[in-house]
């Protein structure tokens, strides 16, 4: 392949690329081809996936670059875990539920996972350095421009009631499969949660390393600390428990980890002249941030049942209480799956065989979404609704260790980023220890092994853990 040809066939992957990025908002497609069946993931993204992953794997393998295996060991390792699992559970052959057997279950689960597979793929072939990512953050920005602009209308219509909440509905109808909720804004994500998701693992993190590095993606300075306020004042309005958790739970990390790493060269004189001014503007940002969520969030029961606690109240009644008493008690049958089968589990896409025969019995008498699912009108498989309690069920402590090795893997390279002198080493030490953060909360409370958001994520944070030019720059 010529110099010009190869650099056309780049500019081509750049874009394609470039359009996954852009049209991640969409996680719902509308005018996916009916054999996709009923699952909620149809992002809109996986289309301009699927080129970039032929215009790169076709260079790829003309070139004959085999370096991106090595950063794919040990994820290997899980998928070869996990692997075994399905053959267990294979032989353990559950009697069918709702006319599925496990083999049609454990193949839905594999593609679920080969879709967040090809995400992670993607942002692993399409970072070669940092100007990469510089170039598709743009486009990323891009994207999170155009939902927070759908999302802005829906929290006027809500609030202000301008313009009309049932024209905001039907246009949204007009892209996605979900509607729109009265009180609580979803952008163009199938629901509140998945919105504050994207905002929480895609824009946050890469925001506030901007703000906390001074490491410049926009020309302007001012657009980032606008689009960081305009995101986080999105979250709130989505109400979003987890969401607004895991945020604050990965800024606290965030903090915590400059401050032990960092500490004593910000109170140098010299650097404390140079940095007050900025640690200033971050700490109004943040109290101005705290205090739109704080009038906003008090308002909202749903939110603010979270704080209502009762002397001796047990964990049972607590989780009830604020409306989580179903996900207490899939976690609670999940994790009695696990003591049957604690090695490997039930293969992957099984757990749904067992929970109903497993849920605890103060779930069937006081939870109306467990007995409404009890009832044979229902066709429902039921899953763990927590990624570490599925891995455990399904794929047992060889998967779920595994797994967490893979996390830890990445973990190690995002603590060398820490350690290392530069903005751009800063930059990307504070965007990968919030996502990091961020990945390890949410999965107690999500179990998609499809989400884009996940998957793009960590294949960003492998591209560039494991660039040339990166490496080379560190040294």
């Amino acid at each position: 392949m010529s110099t010009e040809a190869l650099k056309r066939w780049r500019q081509a992957e750049s874009l394609a690329w470039g359009l996954v990025l852009f049209t991640l908002p969409i996680t719902s497609f509308r005018y996916y081809p009916n054999f996709f069946g009923r699952t909620q993931v149809k992002p809109l993204a996986f289309l301009p996936l699927a080129l970039f992953l032929l215009l790169a794997g076709g260079r790829i393998l003309r070139q004959r670059r085999w370096g991106w295996l090595s950063p794919l060991a040990p994820l290997g390792i899980f998928l070869a875990g996990a692997f075994l699992s399905t053959a267990y559970g294979w032989v353990l052959n559950p009697p069918p539920l709702f006319g599925l057997t496990y083999p049609q279950r454990a193949l839905r689960a594999w593609l679920s996972l080969a879709i967040g597979l090809g995400f992670l793929l993607g942002g692993l072939w399409a970072y070669e350095s940092l100007a990469d990512l510089r170039r598709a953050l743009r486009w990323l920005y891009a994207g999170f421009l155009l939902a927070a602009l759908w999302g802005t209308l829906q929290a006027s219509a809500i609030h202000l009631h301008f313009p009309p909440f049932d024209l905001l509905n039907r246009l949204q109808r007009t892209f996605s499969v979900s509607q729109l909720q009265p009180k609580r804004i979803s952008g163009m994500a199938y629901e509140p949660s998945w919105f504050a998701d994207q905002l929480v693992v895609l824009y946050l993190p890469w925001l506030a390393a901007a703000l906390l590095s001074g490491y410049r993606v926009l020309k302007w300075r001012w657009a980032e600390v606008g689009l960081f306020l305009w995101a986080g004042a999105l979250l709130v309005f989505t109400v979003s428990r987890s969401g607004v958790l895991v945020a604050l739970g990965s800024a606290a990390a965030v903090a915590g980890l400059w401050l032990m790493l960092w500490g004593r060269q910000l109170l140098s004189p010299m650097r404390w002249r140079q940095i007050w001014p900025r640690l200033l503007g971050g700490a109004f940002l943040g109290g101005l941030l705290l205090l739109v969520g704080f009038a906003v969030l008090r308002r909202n029961d749903y939110f603010a049942v979270l704080f209502h606690l009762e002397p001796g109240q047990s964990l049972v009644d607590y989780m009830i209480n604020i409306r989580s008493g179903s996900r207490l008690a899939y976690n609670w049958a999940g994790m009695r799956l696990f003591e049957q089968h604690p090695w490997l589990g039930v293969g992957l896409g099984g757990s749904g065989f067992s929970l109903y025969d497993l849920l605890p019995e103060w779930s069937r008498t006081m939870l109306p979404e467990i007995a409404r699912y009890l009832s044979p009108l229902y066709r429902t498989f039921l899953n763990p609704k927590n990624m570490y309690v599925r891995l455990l069920a399904e794929t047992g402590l060889l998967g779920l260790l595994t797994f967490l090795a893979f996390v830890a893997n990445l973990w190690g390279q995002s603590l060398a980023w820490w350690t290392q002198a530069g903005r751009s080493a800063r930059f990307l030490a504070v965007a990968s220890a919030w996502i990091l953060v961020a990945l390890l909360l949410r999965w107690f409370a999500q179990d998609s092994l499809a989400t884009p958001n996940v998957w793009l994520s960590l294949g960003t944070l492998l591209a560039l853990a494991s660039s040339p030019s990166e490496k080379e720059a560190s040294r």
